[in-house]
């Protein structure tokens, strides 16, 4: 028998196998349409203007939370991105939108609400761009977050000066085109950097 040779001297080792992980998630098919159903009576009832419904998915099995963000990163890159290590608990975040932002004077918000998919054909990209902008329920969702966030900067801000230089602008990242709006106001110089995120978080209530 001819045993295999090692690997070369000072080779990089081969990957480590990873066990592929268990996902979960908290919601039926059943469950979520039902979830659906129930707020869409609300908005009718008047509970509600808008809501944002989501669910949990659980992944289960040894996860490298750095390893988890570099790869989060080199598959849907953002202009916006983090990992927060707190205790046992480590947080990753990868968004295209900016929540706030304190630069020149200005106190600023860029929400985001509307998406379509980006498509490898030029033309169909373009469609799919146009599409966005002339959706009237994305328009009309975006408008919505734009006057919420209009009133968070005028608790802020002095009154009358919250603008809103950009109104329903296409924004086009690697992987989605998003419609974009900004928010902003002059920066009081009496009030501390930490006001604006308490008065303006979550900025959809």
């Amino acid at each position: 028998m001819v045993e295999s040779p090692g690997p070369p001297t000072g080779a990089a080792p081969p990957p480590a196998r990873h066990e592929s992980p268990t996902v979960t998630r908290r919601d039926t098919d059943a469950a979520y349409l039902a979830k659906i159903a129930a707020a869409q009576e609300a908005i009718l009832r008047g509970d509600a203007y808008l809501l944002c419904l989501t669910t949990d998915y659980r992944v289960d099995g040894p996860i490298d939370p750095l390893e988890t963000y570099l790869a989060l990163r080199s598959s849907s890159a953002t202009g916006r991105g983090g990992i927060l290590r707190t205790g046992g608990v480590t947080l990753l975040s990868a968004t295209p939108e900016r929540f706030l932002e304190v630069a020149d004077g200005i106190v600023r918000t860029r929400p985001i609400k509307g998406t379509r998919r980006r498509d490898a054909d030029p033309a169909e990209d373009a469609r799919l761009a146009a599409e966005l902008l002339a959706d009237e329920k994305e328009r009309a969702e975006n408008v919505m977050i734009v006057d919420l966030m209009r009133n968070d900067l005028g608790k802020v801000c002095a009154p009358g000066t919250v603008r809103v230089p950009e109104l329903l602008a296409v924004e086009t990242h690697p992987q989605v085109h998003q419609l974009v709006s900004t928010v902003e106001g002059p920066w009081p110089r009496a009030v501390t950097r930490s006001t604006p995120s308490r008065r303006a978080f979550p900025p959809a209530r």
